[in-house]
């Protein structure tokens, strides 16, 4: 597992994001289960969803009710 990567978030269906703690500005990935297979590096895999975790949670508070 990549050092400093921590889940945050489940979207269920294996899917999360992930915020990498160790790189500023905290980017927030997205590790999908469709994408992802367990012979590739989970870096690899990984597809950006926000610049920062301030973006991301941002976007989140400010989503439409489901």
């Amino acid at each position: 597992w990549p050092r400093g990567l921590v889940a945050i978030i489940d979207r269920g269906c294996v899917d999360y994001e992930l915020c990498d703690f160790i790189a500023s500005p905290h980017p927030v990935y997205l590790l999908s289960g469709d994408t992802w297979k367990p012979n590739t590096p989970v870096i690899e895999a990984l597809a950006l969803i926000a610049d920062s975790i301030e973006d991301r949670l941002e976007k989140w508070l400010h989503a439409p009710p489901l």
